[in-house]
């Protein structure tokens, strides 16, 4: 046990100075599960020199096909073209096991940028055949990051009937995504439209309906979304709201600003009458509705919502830079320095405004330096990021540039390494050098082994929220480490009464910030600690800024997450309270997490 968790801990580590012996483990140890670490670990540096070494080592691994397996898909977390087309030519011999380690690797492949019609045809067979649960489900997601129309051409009736012999609705959701990359077409378009008015689509599969006829740009489906603005899900409705993006008529804007008074839920309606002023930014029936519930909104995340959907006009610039001027609370100054950017990066609205205000590109330049010596890490965080915008030429109008460099000496990291890189990035383009991602040498917390000890194997933890009860069951074999720094946070209340700050439906919702926008942070970092491990629906990790640089922010999948495994630390599963989870939006509260029966 002891040499396999060794040998796992590799996997975080990824120091490349260990891949030789770690092939000399692949090769030789008598244990298979120690075998499989090494493979893992191997696959987790993501080297491309390292895929002719493992597809070597195929063939001798014949007698631990479960080895094989995470060799196939090391060898895509490796991959060139050379490594992906090995997988898509590779022998299973009908062995299930073994054509799981190819669609893994097959997918590890795409996240690189690697896709072949073989690996289509590969996945369309899987989900052809009756074959185990999680071979199709890589399958699926497999076609969901199909974006080349020709690996699937002629095959919409395939793809259909494929869909309505499924049961699963997380396969049922990548195949819809994979008929999005068909569009324009008319029998899939008519297909989905006829599944989003059955009525009988779970939440999921409405979400990845309209998320596929979103791209379908010919045809516009304004009363099927109108429709579901007041469905029973936040999520759909936000989705739905999205739809309207680009889609509406300037002469359908009297009859459609109607309708947004029914809308209850505030993130869709802020995206629905964003979609409204963007077709016509100088509509004052519009904008005036948008001021007017801004204003009589008590909620600060509703204020920013609307706020930021009050970014589509340059009419609300005054507004936008009072708010900034004027706020003391951190989430309308994320809010507030976020709409500004959006306004000033729209070219014709800035444009509008520049006839307006002839000065406004020095007003701007302006705002930015005293958002960035302000040092309030999302003020810092989007006004960098303004100021080296090609297109603007902002630093003309600074004396120089050296607050930059003084704001960037006096951050503290790693709290606020956020800003601190954007600073940085900001700083090279000014001087027109290139930008080196600094080395991570942020301070770490350490580990109370004495304490993970005594941490149950099953501890509970109840998170009490707006919504209701949901509980985790901890992974502390699986992740110690984050475990423990959780539970101390736990402890001393860290997470009560914060909120859900992020709601990316049919994915994520992530809280554990402690500014309550996304930009909070901790004084250390905890080490990464990755796993062989899947997120799965309902599965908890910790949010990151890159290897070992996380801190006390997590999330919770909504839906399995391939693309995170061994990118993310995971620490806990759900227990109970999915059906709470999938109904949280950005703003429900946090009012109580803790350890059910531990210390």
């Amino acid at each position: 046990m002891y040499r396999k968790e060794a040998v796992h801990a590799l996997a975080s580590i990824q120091d490349v100075k260990a891949e030789e012996s770690l092939f000399e483990i692949l090769r030789k140890d008598p244990d298979p599960e120690v075998r499989k670490a090494a493979a893992f670990a191997i696959g987790q540096m993501g080297r491309v020199p390292t895929e002719r070494q493992l597809i070597v080592m195929i063939p001798k691994l014949e007698e631990y096909p479960e080895v094989q397996k995470e060799v196939l898909e090391a060898i895509g977390k490796c991959a060139s073209s050379i490594g992906e087309d090995f997988l898509v030519r590779y022998a299973s011999a009908g062995n299930t096991q073994l054509d799981y380690g190819r669609m893994r690797g097959l997918y590890r492949a795409a996240l690189r940028g690697l896709m072949s019609e073989g690996g289509v045809n590969w996945a369309i067979r899987y989900l052809k055949e009756e074959v185990p649960y999680d071979l199709k489900l890589m399958s699926a997601y497999y076609l969901g990051r199909v974006k080349a129309k020709a690996w699937l051409q002629n095959k919409e009736t395939q793809l259909i009937r494929l869909y309505l012999q499924e049961t699963e609705d997380v396969i049922k959701s990548n195949i819809i995504t994979s008929m999005a990359s068909l569009l324009p077409n008319q029998k899939v378009s008519d297909f989905l439209l006829s599944q989003l008015k059955s009525g009988h689509l779970s939440d999921e599969l409405l979400i990845a309906c309209i998320r596929a006829l979103e791209v379908y740009k010919e045809e516009s489906y304004l009363e099927e979304m109108l429709s579901l603005l007041k469905g029973q899900n936040p999520n759909v409705e936000v989705v739905a709201a999205e739809y309207f993006q680009g889609r509406i008529d300037s002469s359908q804007l009297e009859s459609f600003l109607g309708y947004a008074k029914s809308i209850t839920n505030a993130r869709a309606k802020a995206l629905y009458l964003r979609a409204l002023l963007t077709t016509d930014p100088s509509n004052t029936q519009v904008n005036d509705y948008l001021l007017a519930i801004y204003q009589e909104s008590n909620n600060i995340y509703e204020q920013g919502m609307y706020l930021r959907a009050m970014a589509a006009s340059s009419l609300n610039y005054e507004l936008i830079v009072k708010v900034i001027k004027e706020t003391t609370n951190p989430i309308m100054l994320s809010a507030s320095m976020e709409s500004l950017v959006m306004l000033v990066n729209h070219s014709t609205q800035y444009k509008r405004l520049l006839k307006r205000r002839p000065d406004v590109e020095k007003e701007v330049a302006i705002l930015l330096k005293e958002a960035i010596e302000s040092r309030d890490i999302a003020a810092v965080y989007f006004a960098a990021r303004a100021l080296r915008n090609p297109k603007h030429k902002y630093y003309k109008h600074l004396e120089n540039t050296d607050f930059i460099r003084q704001v960037m000496e006096a951050l503290q990291l790693p709290r606020d390494v956020e800003a601190y890189l954007e600073l940085q990035k900001t700083w090279a383009s000014l001087k027109g050098e290139p930008f080196q991602a600094p080395v991570n040498e942020y301070k770490q917390n350490t580990i109370d082994w004495q304490y993970v000890a005594e941490i149950p194997k099953q501890q509970r933890v109840i998170i009490t929220t707006s919504k209701g009860e949901v509980e985790v069951t901890l992974l502390v074999d699986e992740a110690p480490g984050t475990v423990a720094n959780i539970c101390q946070l736990i402890e001393e209340q860290f997470f009560d009464n914060t909120v859900f700050h992020r709601v990316v439906p049919n994915f994520v919702v992530q809280g554990g910030c402690s500014r309550g926008d996304g930009f909070g942070s901790m004084d250390e970092t905890t080490r990464s600690e990755f796993t062989a491990h899947t997120f799965e629906t309902g599965t908890v990790g910790l949010a990151s800024v890159g290897k070992d640089a996380e801190s006390a922010q997590w999330f919770i999948t909504t839906m399995p997450a391939p693309h995170l495994d061994g990118r993310y630390t995971m620490f806990g599963q759900v227990s109970k309270g999915l059906e709470v989870v999938r109904m949280l939006e950005i703003g429900d509260v946090i009012y109580e997490v803790r350890l059910a029966g531990f210390l």
